[in-house]
């Protein structure tokens, strides 16, 4: 998966809502057992965290460490966080509902509403279920219409607090049981009141251990050192290339298209690209330093004559990030530039992590 920092799901988490009694053994004793879990999640410390971005942006781009055994991970591949809800949107439920015993729909274990508002529900949308019960759009505030709710009624309605999946953006390689995340943070207002993105918000501030467990993607690791690499990542789907360049040699040929919004301010990582320069020519798109807004693959367009090059080389493709919008044009300008990305997909030689 990418990073990325968004938070992403999978149709599995959906069907099974983390239930769990994470171990607390240390890195070293972990590294000759590393069969994590969503029901068996290693407890990671967080050993760093670091704002990426320079005063004046409008972002919250974090860099930040784990403690992390190796878990057969690569970079390309992801890890799972099982997070928890903050502590004042908790107090705000707790304030409406009322802080009861409830038993969870699931497993049917009796715990206090606290435990569950914590560590089960999502607590930053109206689940479907919630809303067809109260007969209402899904879009309304949570915290507005949950007083018309009983305890248990909600607890049986309410969405499951899901994993979320973050791409590698380190390699073990360099860094033996550490493991780098890049995380945007963000929020939202419905209504009046102001909603976190879970996980991006625990990994931001929590001072508790963070449970992970591996999320693999062989489809997306790092190509030989002899094949030509041209890697696109906006944003947060910088990260699994961070990883890449760790690994790759130093006589390898290596391209990476990146986009933010401002130069200035949100060039993540920045010196260490600079420090690659002998093998990695870096094309940035900085949508919003200039009048009209340039994206990546506006920048793919203009050297299209040196993309096919490296493409005729049998160059592989690398796209990661939103699945939405950029994914889309990527494929599109592509298939301007080159053929049909299904061609190249087939071939094996486009790979996209994107969500």
């Amino acid at each position: 998966m990418g990073n990325t920092t968004t938070e992403k799901q999978t149709k599995h988490d959906k069907e099974n809502p983390v239930n769990f009694h994470p171990n607390k053994a240390s890195v070293s004793s972990l590294l000759t057992k590393p069969q994590f879990s969503r029901k068996n999640p290693f407890l990671s410390k967080i050993k760093a965290r670091r704002i990426l971005n320079k005063d004046g942006s409008i972002k919250k781009t974090w860099h930040i460490v784990l403690d992390c055994p190796q878990m057969g991970l690569h970079p390309g591949d992801s890890i799972a966080v099982i997070p928890q809800n903050p502590k004042e949107l908790v107090d705000a439920y707790l304030s409406r509902l009322g802080p009861v015993t409830i038993v969870h729909p699931k497993t049917q274990e009796e715990m206090s509403l606290e435990h569950f508002l914590t560590h089960h529900a999502c607590l930053n949308s109206l689940s479907p279920r919630l809303a067809k019960h109260l007969a209402i759009d899904k879009a309304r505030d949570p915290l507005t219409v949950i007083t018309e709710l009983d305890p248990q009624t909600f607890a049986n309605l309410a969405q499951p607090l899901l994993p979320r999946y973050y791409s590698l953006a380190s390699s073990f390689k360099r860094y033996p049981n550490e493991l780098h995340l890049l995380v945007a943070t963000f929020s939202y207002n419905i209504e009046g009141h102001t909603y976190p993105g879970i996980a991006t918000n625990f990994l931001a501030t929590t001072t508790e251990p963070v449970p992970i467990y591996p999320h693999p993607n062989p489809k997306f690791h790092v190509p030989q050192n002899d094949i030509p690499l041209i890697m696109i990542g906006p944003g947060t789907g910088l990260a699994p290339f961070r990883g890449f360049m760790q690994e790759r040699g130093p006589h390898s040929e290596n391209w990476l298209f990146f986009g933010e919004c401002h130069r200035a301010t949100d060039f993540y990582y920045e010196n260490e690209w600079e420090a690659l320069h002998d093998r990695l020519t870096v094309t940035t798109a900085f949508s919003r330093d200039q009048r009209e807004k340039i994206y990546v693959q506006d920048r793919l367009r203009e050297h299209a004559e040196e993309l096919r090059s490296w493409l005729n080389r049998g160059a592989h493709i690398y796209v990661c990030g939103d699945a939405k919008h950029m994914a889309k044009d990527v494929e599109a300008a592509i298939t301007e530039i080159y053929g049909p990305v299904r061609d190249l997909r087939k071939a094996g030689r486009y790979h996209a992590d994107v969500y």
